[in-house]
C-alpha cells in the first residue's frame, strides 16, 4: 500500500504554512479536510490581489500538482512564487532566494499520532525543488513572522529523511496517482493552459477531453510508456534496412571483384596454357636435336665405312694411271700432287680427330653433369653453406645421435633399476635382508622385513623414518621360530632378527603400537616401543637423538623409507617417472636421427653442388676449345685438301692425252675423286649434325628427361639404321597409360603458344577493372608484340617469352588474393545475411513487445475511462439527471514522432425518452457547467483511493445563474463529504452568501493597502457543532495540541 499511495498515505492535509511565498505571511493556515472549503478575500480595491491564486498554487505545488511541471523544463517556474518586492510594489525590500512551504497531514481522528510533516523548499537557482518530510508536526517557531523566517532552514535541515527533487517527490510522498487535480489561473508567472477544471467541457475537442481526463486520472504518462519503444523499433528497422542497403551495395561491389577476379583467372589459364605450349616447343625442339644427332651419328659411321671404300678405289685407279704414263716428268708432278694431297688429307684428319676428341669429352661430362644436378637440385652455394660446412653439419649430428644414444641407455638403465627396486617392495625383500626371508623360506620359517611390514601416519614419518634407518636390514620372526632359524644364519653374519622379548620381562607386556605408528607385527611392538623414547628435533637439521646413549640419527628423508604399501607407491611413481624418460629419451633420439639424416642429405647436395660447378666450368672449357678448332685450324686445313685435289686433276688431265686407257683411267680416278668429295661433304654435315644443337639444350636448360616429360612421353625412340637425315623425333602414339603424349611438331607448338598470347592480350584489352588497369610496362609490351604480329605476321622469341613474362608477373601479384576472393565474399555475405537476420529478428521481436505495450496500455486507459464513465453517470443520477455516459477511441501511433490519439465525448440524455446526445450540442451555459463538474469530478473519483485526495478550483460558479450555481456547490459539496475529498474553491463576493451553507471552510484573506509588503494572517471560519460559522482562532486551532 505504501508504494501505491506514497509515504503520506491516506493521511488528509489538514495545515499549510507558508514563508517567503508570495505575499502570504508564515501564519499557518488549518484546513477542515473531506469538505468543500471556500477561499475569498479582499483586496486593496474588491476581492483580485488578495493572495487566493498565490495560496492555491502554492498548495498545488506542494501536493505535486503535474501542471507545475517540476520534473522537466518547467521547474523554474516554481522561483516564480517566492516573494518579489517589485511585484508587490514596495521598495528597500529584497527579494526572496529561498521560501518554504509546509504541509501537514494526518488522520483526522487521530492527528497526534499519524501526523507526518512534508517540506518544500523553493529556490531562485538549481535546484528548484527540494522536499524532506518527517513524521509528527514540524512548523517553524517564533513570535513574528521575521523570526519564523529565520528559523526555518534550521527545521528544514533537521528532518531525518533524505532529500527528494523535483521529479521525484510526487511519486514517492503520494504515489503514482495525482494527489490533487488543480485549475488557478496562473502558477506563478505562467498562466494555466485550458482544462476541465475550469469548466468549461463544451469548448474542448474529444482529443483534449481524452487527454484531461487521461492527465485528472494520473495516467499522464501513460501514453509515453511505448515511445522509447516505438523509438527502439524505428532505429532497428532503419538499422535493418541500412543493413539491407549495405548488403545490396556490398553485393554489386563484390560481383565486380568477382568479375575481375574471374578476368584475372581468364588471363592467367590464357597465359597459362601459352607458357604450356612453348615450354613444349622448347622440349619438342630438344627430342628432335637429340633425334637428329642419332640420325646424324648412324649415318655418319656409315659415310666413315663408304669412304674408306672409296679411298682404296682412288688408289688402285691412281696406280693404274701412273702405269699408262709414259713421260718421268708428269708421273713425278703427279707423284708430288699425290702427296701433298696425302699430307692435307692427314692433317685434316688429325684435326677432324682432335674434333672428335674435344666432343667425346664434352659427352663424357654430361652424364656426370647431369647426375650432379640432380643430386644438388635446389641446393644454392650462394646462400647455402659450403660443402665442408655441411660436412661438419653431418658430423656433429651423427655426434648428437651418439649422445641421445648414450641418454637414452642411461634412462633404460634407470628405469630397469627402478623396476628392480619396485618388484623388491612388493616383495616386501630388499637388498641382504630379502636372501635371508628367501632363505628362511625355504625351511618353513616365515620372517619380514621390519620396514616394509611398519605402516605409519603421514604426521610422524620423519620421526620414525629416522629412528628406524639403522634397522632397515632387520627382520621379524616370531620368537618361537628363533631356536631353528638362528643355526641357519651362520653364512650371514650381520643379520638383524626382532623378536618378542622373553616371557615376563619388563617389555613383555607393550601391546600398545608406540604414537606415530599405524600397524606393525606384534613381535616388533616392544622393539618399536623402545624406539620410540628416541626424541625428534628440528634444528640445526631434522633428526632423532636418545640422550642416554649419546645417539643422533639425521632424517628428512626426501623418499619414503618404511612402510610396503608406501614404498610400493613411491616406486610405482618413479618407475612411471623413469618410462615417461624413456620415451622422451627416444622422441629426442628420433628428432636427432632425423636431423642427421638431413645433415647427411644436406652434405651430399653440397658436395654434388660443388662438382656441379666444377663440372660445368670444365664444359666451358672444353667448348670454348672445341669452337677455337672448328673456326680457326679446321676451316686451313680444308682449304689445303681443295687445292692439293685440283692441281693433281691438272696433272691427271695432262697424262689423260697420253693414251685412250690413260683417259678412261683419268676419267674413273675423277669420278670416284668427286664421289669422295661428295662423301666428305655429307661426313662433315653428318658429323656437325652428331651433336644436339647447342643453343637448343642451352634454351631448354633441362636435359632431356625433362623435355620428355614435359611432352608426356616414356622415352626417345631412336632406328638403328637410318638412310637419311631426321629433322623431327617419332611421337609416340597415344595409350590408356599414357593418354596426354604431345604429338604436335615444334612449329605447330610454337605457333600455338603464339596464339594463345594473341587470346590473352586480347582480353588484356578489355580488362573489366577501369580502376585499376594492368600496369603501364605490362601494356606497353603486350602493345608491342601485338604490333609486331599484325606487321610482321610473328614475333620473335624474345618477344614472346618478354611479353609473357610481364604479364604473369603482373598476373602473380595478384594471385593469393583472387584465389581466396571467392571464399572471402563467401563469407562476407553469410555475414552480412546472419547481421541482416539478427536485425530482423530484433525487429520481430521489438514489434511483439511494441505490441503487448500497447496492449496494455490501451487496456489500463480503457479501464481508467470506464472507471469514469460510470462515476459519471452515477454523479448525473444523483443529481437528478437522466444519466451520462463516455463514448471513447484508442488509436496508437505507428511511428516515433506520433502520438496516442484518445478521442472522448461525453454523453448525457436531456429526457426520458430522448437519446444521449453529445457534451458540444447546443445547450445553456449552466448545464454546460453543471455537466463539466460532473465530469471532473468524476475523473477524481474514478482515480484509485480517492481519500485524501484535493481538488482546487479557481473563480467558482462564475457566469451561472443563482439556481445552477446552487446545483454546482451542492454536488461539490456532496461530493466531498460522500468521498472524504477535500475541494478548495475560490468564491467571488458575488456567490459567498450561496456558497456558504455548502461549505465546510472559509479562508480569507485580506491584502489592504498596495503600499504593505505582506497579506494581513489569513483568517478561517469553519462551524460549531450547532452549524454556526465560527472564526477558527490560535486557542482553537492549538486546542488539546502541543505546539512543535
Amino acid at each position: 500500500m505504501t508504494a501505491k499511495l506514497g509515504i503520506v498515505g491516506t493521511r488528509q492535509l489538514i495545515l499549510v504554512q507558508t514563508l517567503d511565498i508570495a505575499r502570504l505571511t508564515a501564519h499557518p493556515v488549518r484546513l477542515i479536510p473531506e469538505t468543500f472549503i471556500a477561499v475569498t478575500g479582499m483586496g486593496p480595491v474588491d476581492s483580485n490581489e488578495s493572495g487566493k491564486t498565490s495560496f492555491l498554487a502554492a498548495t498545488a505545488l506542494l501536493l505535486g500538482d503535474p501542471e507545475w511541471r517540476v520534473g522537466g523544463n518547467g521547474a523554474g517556474a516554481v522561483a516564480t512564487l517566492l516573494f518579489e518586492p517589485v511585484t508587490a510594489g514596495i521598495t528597500g525590500a529584497s527579494a526572496a532566494t529561498e521560501g518554504y512551504i509546509v504541509g501537514v497531514f494526518a488522520d483526522p481522528t487521530n492527528v497526534a499520532g499519524s501526523a507526518c510533516t512534508v517540506w518544500m523548499k523553493i529556490s531562485s537557482g538549481t535546484p528548484y525543488v527540494q522536499v524532506k518530510h518527517g513524521p509528527g508536526i514540524h512548523l517553524t517557531p517564533g513570535s513574528d513572522d521575521r523570526e519564523r523566517h529565520l528559523n526555518a532552514t534550521r527545521v528544514f535541515r533537521s528532518l531525518p529523511s533524505e532529500t527528494f527533487g523535483g521529479a521525484e517527490f510526487a511519486e514517492k510522498l503520494y504515489g503514482r496517482s495525482p494527489r490533487v487535480l488543480a485549475y488557478v489561473a496562473s502558477r506563478g508567472q505562467v498562466r494555466s493552459r485550458p482544462s476541465l477544471l475550469k469548466l468549461d467541457a463544451g469548448t474542448f475537442t474529444p482529443d483534449q477531453i481524452g487527454d484531461a481526463l487521461i492527465a485528472l486520472t494520473g495516467r499522464a504518462t501513460l501514453f509515453e510508456r511505448d515511445e522509447q519503444e516505438r523509438l527502439d523499433l524505428a532505429n532497428k528497422q532503419a538499422e535493418l534496412q541500412t543493413h539491407i542497403d549495405n548488403d545490396r551495395n556490398q553485393t554489386a561491389r563484390e560481383a565486380e571483384i568477382l568479375r575481375q577476379v574471374e578476368a584475372r583467372d581468364e588471363l592467367r589459364e590464357q597465359t597459362g596454357a601459352a607458357l604450356k605450349m612453348w615450354n613444349a616447343s622448347l622440349a619438342r625442339a630438344v627430342v628432335d636435336t637429340y633425334a637428329r644427332a642419332a640420325s646424324a651419328t648412324c649415318l655418319l659411321s656409315k659415310a666413315k665405312i663408304a669412304r674408306e671404300e672409296l679411298t682404296k678405289q682412288i688408289a688402285t685407279l691412281a696406280i693404274q694411271r701412273d702405269e699408262l704414263r709414259n713421260l718421268k716428268k708428269l708421273q713425278d708432278v703427279h707423284e708430288e700432287q699425290k702427296r701433298k694431297l696425302s699430307e692435307a688429307k692427314s692433317a685434316y684428319q688429325l684435326a677432324l680427330g682432335v674434333e672428335g676428341q674435344l666432343v667425346g669429352e664434352l659427352n663424357a661430362l654430361e652424364s656426370p653433369l647431369r647426375s650432379a644436378r640432380q643430386k644438388a637440385t635446389g641446393y644454392d652455394l650462394k646462400f647455402d653453406p659450403p660443402a665442408a660446412e655441411a660436412a661438419e653439419e653431418r658430423q656433429s649430428r651423427n655426434q648428437e645421435v651418439g649422445a641421445a644414444k648414450s641418454r637414452l641407455e642411461t634412462a633404460e638403465d634407470v628405469l630397469v633399476a627402478a623396476k628392480s627396486a619396485r618388484q623388491e617392495a612388493a616383495h616386501g625383500q630388499f637388498g641382504e635382508s630379502g636372501k635371508v626371508i628367501r632363505l628362511l623360506a625355504e625351511k618353513g620359517i616365515t620372517a619380514q622385513s621390519l620396514i616394509a611390514s611398519v605402516h605409519l601416519e603421514a604426521t610422524y614419518r620423519q620421526d620414525w623414518e629416522a629412528r628406524l634407518h639403522p634397522w632397515r636390514e632387520a627382520l621379524v620372526v616370531s620368537r618361537e621360530n628363533l631356536t631353528e632359524a638362528l643355526p641357519l644364519l651362520h653364512e650371514n653374519p650381520g643379520t638383524i632378527l626382532i623378536s618378542r622379548p622373553a616371557p615376563n620381562s619388563s617389555t613383555d607386556k607393550v601391546s600398545r603400537f608406540p604414537t606415530g605408528v599405524v600397524s606393525a607385527p606384534s613381535e616388533a611392538v616392544p622393539f618399536l616401543e623402545a624406539l620410540g623414547r628416541q626424541h625428534l628435533a628440528a634444528e640445526p637439521v631434522t633428526h632423532v637423538h636418545a640422550e642416554d646413549i649419546g645417539l643422533r640419527i639425521i632424517g628428512g628423508f626426501q623418499a619414503p623409507t618404511v612402510g610396503l604399501d608406501d614404498l610400493i607407491a613411491y616406486w610405482d611413481r618413479q618407475v612411471t617417472l623413469a618410462k615417461e624418460k624413456v620415451q622422451r629419451r627416444l622422441d629426442e633420439l628420433g628428432r636427432a636421427k632425423k636431423l642427421a639424416e638431413l645433415a647427411a642429405t644436406n652434405a651430399t647436395r653440397a658436395h654434388a653442388a660443388e662438382q656441379c660447378a666444377s663440372l660445368t666450368q670444365h664444359q666451358k672449357g672444353l667448348q670454348h676449345r672445341l669452337t677455337a678448332h672448328r673456326q680457326q685450324v679446321m676451316p686451313p686445313l680444308s682449304d689445303a685438301v681443295d687445292d692439293t685435289e685440283t692441281k693433281q686433276r691438272a696433272a691427271e688431265t695432262a697424262l689423260a692425252q697420253r693414251t685412250q686407257l690413260l683417259n678412261g683411267a683419268n676419267s674413273n680416278l675423277m669420278a670416284a675423286q668427286e664421289e669422295l668429295r661428295t662423301l666428305t661433304s655429307a661426313l662433315n654435315k653428318y658429323e656437325a649434325a652428331s651433336r644436339p644443337n647447342d643453343a637448343i639444350l642451352s634454351t631448354w636448360a633441362r636435359g632431356i628427361d625433362a623435355a620428355l616429360q614435359q611432352l608426356g612421353w616414356p622415352a626417345l625412340n631412336t632406328d638403328d639404321d637410318y638412310d637419311q637425315l631426321v629433322d623431327e623425333a617419332p611421337a609416340p602414339p597415344a595409350s590408356d597409360e599414357n593418354p596426354h603424349i604431345e604429338r604436335r611438331t615444334n612449329a605447330t607448338l610454337q605457333q600455338g603458344a603464339h596464339d594463345k598470347l594473341v587470346v590473352a592480350i586480347a582480353n588484356l584489352k578489355v580488362y573489366p577493372d577501369s580502376s585499376a588497369p594492368p600496369p603501364a610496362d605490362v601494356a606497353e609490351a603486350a602493345g608491342k608484340y601485338a604490333a609486331s604480329r599484325e606487321s610482321s605476321g610473328s614475333a620473335t622469341a624474345e618477344q614472346m617469352i618478354s611479353t609473357l613474362a610481364s604479364i604473369m608477373e603482373w598476373l602473380d601479384d595478384s594471385a593469393e588474393r583472387d584465389s581466396s576472393a571467392h571464399e572471402e565474399v563467401i563469407h562476407a555475405r553469410q555475414t552480412r545475411q546472419h547481421t541482416t537476420e539478427f536485425a530482423s529478428k530484433k525487429c520481430r521481436e521489438l514489434e511483439q513487445a511494441l505490441t503487448m505495450t500497447q496492449d496494455a496500455i490501451k487496456q489500463r486507459a480503457s479501464s481508467a475511462l470506464d472507471r469514469i464513465s460510470k462515476a459519471l453517470n452515477d454523479l448525473n443520477r444523483n443529481s437528478g439527471g437522466l444519466g451520462a455516459k463516455l463514448d471513447y477511441t484508442l488509436q496508437s501511433p505507428d511511428k516515433p514522432d506520433k502520438k496516442w490519439e484518445c478521442q472522448v465525448v461525453p454523453r448525457w440524455r436531456r429526457n426520458p425518452e430522448g437519446p444521449m446526445l453529445a457534451y458540444d450540442n447546443v445547450t445553456n451555459t449552466a448545464q454546460e457547467k453543471l455537466f463539466s463538474i460532473h465530469l471532473v469530478l468524476a475523473a477524481l473519483l474514478a482515480a484509485p483511493n480517492p481519500e485524501g485526495r484535493v481538488l482546487i478550483l479557481d473563480e467558482l460558479a462564475d457566469s451561472l445563474g443563482a439556481e445552477h450555481r446552487r446545483e454546482v456547490l451542492d454536488a461539490i459539496a456532496e461530493v466531498a463529504r460522500q468521498h472524504r475529498i477535500t475541494i478548495l474553491a475560490t468564491c467571488q463576493d458575488a456567490i459567498m452568501s450561496e456558497a456558504s451553507p455548502h461549505c465546510g471552510q472559509v479562508l480569507y484573506f485580506h491584502y489592504p493597502s498596495k503600499s504593505e509588503a505582506l497579506n494581513r494572517p489569513t483568517r478561517m471560519f469553519g462551524r460549531d457543532q450547532l452549524g454556526n460559522r465560527v472564526e477558527l482562532t490560535a486557542e482553537a486551532l492549538l486546542e488539546g495540541r502541543e505546539l512543535m
